[in-house]
């Protein structure tokens, strides 16, 4: 019993560190070793802290006995949960909906689910003053983060110094270079805004937290105060060095909303030497919005379609797919596949017209998109009822630091919806969406500790259970791993694919299926197996080539009939079968080439490059075997690409060849 007791006595704290732990180092979790640098890693830190977090909370709650705190709000995570559970039964591709879109991975249904958990969990285990110490720490740890950043627009780059042994920022491609738009440890700049302005927020808070200020010479006189403005002043030059349009107008927004609910309160109370120190603060960030409005409105190459023209282009495709699939949407995190089936024709005129999308690039409509209406609603529900929750307890607090702390979450909540409509959610903003709630909840309790001693009766079933948890945590611990070892192996075989080593890529990609079951390995090993075939050309190795076909085909198989409404494996069939062609003669094969194109240009009825790939397999078949019908389809295909695309160069060439 004693030393039960000793372990009830540590679990909550171990579950406090863990708390701090994530938002500490999620945002620095990052590996050039694995197929995607950053948000991949990301996610399985998050995975890897749920799991721990509730193992532990559980164990906790079994032998003690300790009551369940269910707070009604959790309704709306537990209905948006279920609605996400029957969108991914009816998804177009239920794995990718399960585990999210690989190279993204956060919004799939098991995400989503550890989000949830996290809330949760949080408001059972944590008070007002370890909200108040997460709080702090997110802050420290994004000052941090900031300056990582911002030392890679001059030139010094950490990251290159971590991966590449060499601190100058030329580990980067030019489409990356930091110089031009910082995104330090996040991956993107537009991620980098959205984390930088959640925080400068907080950094306010901070700032103005428990101020007793009678005019502006005695605040600048305090070291403590004087550090916040100078780190607050840092993030919001890091979100100027961004560039991004979103992140600078969540951030003006935010703070126009905070301003108003400040001096409101600051009003009601008659306050005016606080009225005055808040009157500077305010004249300071408004000279930071004119020189952010100057970064955001510089020239741009006028070769380059805006990116505000082509997500309106990706939304207009958004809401016709929410058309399409009206109630629960084609399934969470399918919009980098099903964008073709609505894909407006006007996408070909834009400078990113052969990309693929797998966000619509508004949190708002991919929701709508990808998990209907009923998903839509169900998401809105939680944003209002957030809302409410904030309104609510604004209006029942007396303290003004309860107040200020309320109106920074409410900016910092209004930042993240602002970054969300012209963008769309990572790991690092998730955990704030999903957690805000649960700090407010917690904030504004009457907490009422219950002791961490173990209950005798029972005992030893609550002991049989206890490590019956801790059996099933280490078990998914080892999931994860078995997750970063598979992408880590299928980086390796990516690479040896482009080098030409298919023998070893296919190795690779074996290795990574034995750790990890996932189609993307399943779709790069059948193309590996058929590139492999295609370099045995020797009589003596015809019985290995065909074997190697077989186990191409069988992969091809499996991924198509699983995902069957993916355009990306019907590219890679039409790919490999003409590659099967080319070893066997056998027209069937080029058959199934063609029908594969003919499929992909279903699906995808507006996208120009796949007519322009239709008509050059039709114009081989046709050179191949002198039927006329496959001359016809190629011409048929080259009409219906160039009234998509009219100045489309390799497409005229089939016109001109006659």
């Amino acid at each position: 019993m004693g030393i039960l007791n000793k372990i009830s006595a540590l679990i909550p704290r171990i579950i406090t560190y863990l708390f701090y732990a994530l938002f500490i180092i999620t945002p620095f979790a990052m590996s050039s070793h694995t197929n995607e640098i950053f948000e991949f890693n990301k996610m399985l830190v998050i995975y890897d802290s749920v799991t721990l977090i509730i193992g532990l909370w559980l164990i906790s709650i079994i032998i003690t006995g300790r009551k369940v705190i269910i707070h009604r709000f959790f309704l709306l995570f537990l209905l948006f949960l279920v609605v996400l559970g029957i969108s991914t039964l009816k998804s177009i591709d239920i794995h990718t909906s399960i585990f999210g879109y690989y190279g993204r991975f956060n919004g799939g249904l098991l995400s989503i689910f550890a989000y949830a958990l996290l809330s949760f969990v949080f408001y059972n285990t944590f008070d007002q003053f370890k909200t108040h110490t997460l709080l702090f720490l997110s802050y420290c740890t994004s000052v941090i983060v900031t300056m990582w950043g911002m030392l890679s627009h001059f030139g010094f780059d950490l990251t290159c110094q971590l991966f590449a042994g060499n601190a100058f920022i030329n580990c980067w491609s030019e489409q990356f270079n930091p110089q031009k738009r910082i995104f330090s440890t996040l991956g993107q700049p537009n991620w980098l805004a959205a984390y930088v302005v959640i925080h400068a927020f907080i950094g306010i808070y901070l700032l103005l937290k428990k101020s007793k200020y009678i005019n502006l010479s005695t605040f600048l006189r305090s070291k403590r105060t004087l550090l916040y403005f100078i780190s607050i002043a840092l993030l919001v030059w890091a979100l100027i060095l961004t560039g991004s349009r979103s992140g600078e107008l969540a951030f003006i927004f935010g703070f126009g909303v905070a301003v108003a609910l400040y001096l409101h309160y600051i009003y009601r109370k008659k306050k005016p030497a606080r009225f005055i120190f808040v009157g500077s603060v305010i004249g300071l960030v408004f000279i930071t919005i004119f020189i952010v409005y100057r970064a955001a409105t510089a020239p741009i190459d006028q070769n380059i379609t805006d990116s505000l023209t082509i997500r309106t282009i990706v939304w207009e495709g958004a809401i016709k797919l929410a058309d399409m699939y009206p109630l629960f949407g084609t399934g969470p995190e399918t919009f980098g596949y099903a964008y073709y089936f609505t894909r407006p024709a006007r996408h070909n005129l834009t400078s990113e017209w052969d990309f693929l999308y797998n966000k619509a690039h508004n949190e708002f409509l991919n929701q709508l998109a990808t998990t209907g209406y009923v998903g839509f609603i169900a998401y809105l529900a939680i944003i209002s009822g957030t809302f409410f929750l904030l309104h609510r307890v604004l209006q029942q607090s007396g303290k003004h630091d309860e107040q200020k702390l309320l109106i920074t979450l409410t900016s910092a909540y209004l930042s993240i919806l602002v970054t969300n409509f012209y963008g769309f959610s990572t790991t690092t903003i998730q955990l704030f969406f999903y957690l805000i709630p649960a700090m407010v909840l917690v904030l504004f309790r009457q907490d009422q500790e219950e002791p961490n001693v173990v209950k005798k009766k029972f005992l030893a079933l609550r002991v049989a259970t206890s490590l019956a948890v801790c059996v099933l945590t280490a078990f998914l611990l080892s999931r994860t791993v078995a997750y970063y070892k598979g992408d880590m192996l299928f980086k390796r075989g990516n690479e040896e694919l482009a080098q030409n080593n298919y023998g070893s890529a296919v190795s690779l990609f074996e290795k990574a299926l034995s750790y990890k079951e996932e189609h993307v390995y399943e779709d790069k090993l059948s193309s590996a197996y058929a590139y492999a075939a295609l370099v045995t050309t020797t009589p003596a190795d015809s019985q290995l080539s065909a074997n190697l076909i077989d186990r191409s085909k069988q992969y091809l198989s499996l991924i198509l009939k699983q995902s069957p409404k993916n355009i990306l494996y019907w590219r890679t069939s039409a790919e490999n079968y003409f590659i099967y062609y080319q070893l066997t003669h056998d027209e069937n094969d080029l058959k199934q080439a063609l029908f594969a194109s003919d499929v992909i240009v279903e699906l995808a009825p507006t996208d120009a490059k796949s007519f322009y790939n239709g008509a050059a397999l039709y114009q081989y078949a046709y050179n191949e075997t002198g039927n006329e019908k496959y001359r016809q389809n190629m011409m048929e295909l080259v009409k219906k690409g160039l009234r998509l695309k009219p100045h489309y160069l390799e497409l005229q060439q089939f016109v001109d060849e006659g």
